[in-house]
């Protein structure tokens, strides 16, 4: 069970923060994802001044896949800590949910990648960005 993308009964085991619960399939996305973001980063690295990173629906940093209950890095974690981090100046990570954010923004300093690595509320950047009311996107809309 989830709310707002969080599982809602299930902390992580490895740290006790809040973690997103996944379907199978994620372990394939996050490991496509990681082995494409190292190809693009090695090739640019040098035809570019700056690389630099952003993710959007970042998640906590941290999964558990429904059906095995195994639990993982999610995408920002593997990321941030794969080979091709070494290649960009910096990454940001964006999503809804505060509590998303500041789980993640944790991970980071415990892993001492803040320098390198922050999560942002996604409306509030938004907001202050487009100064002045934003719909709720996430509301479904007739």
């Amino acid at each position: 069970m989830t709310e707002s993308d969080v599982c809602s009964h299930v902390q992580s085991v490895v740290d006790g923060g809040p973690i997103r619960c996944v379907g199978e399939w994620a372990e394939e996305k996050i490991e496509r994802l990681v082995k494409y973001y190292e190809i693009f980063t090695k090739g640019m690295n040098e035809k570019w001044n700056s690389l630099n990173y952003y993710e959007v629906c970042s998640g906590p940093g941290r999964c558990v896949f429904r059906e095995t209950k195994k639990e993982a890095n999610g995408t920002a974690l593997q990321i941030i800590e794969s080979q091709g981090s070494k290649h960009i100046a910096s990454a940001l990570f964006f999503d809804f949910n505060e509590t998303v954010i500041s789980a993640l923004n944790k991970r980071f300093e415990e892993r001492q990648l803040s320098s390198k690595a922050r999560a942002i509320c996604l409306i509030i950047t938004t907001l202050i960005y487009l100064k002045k009311p934003l719909i709720d996107i996430r509301k479904k809309v007739d």
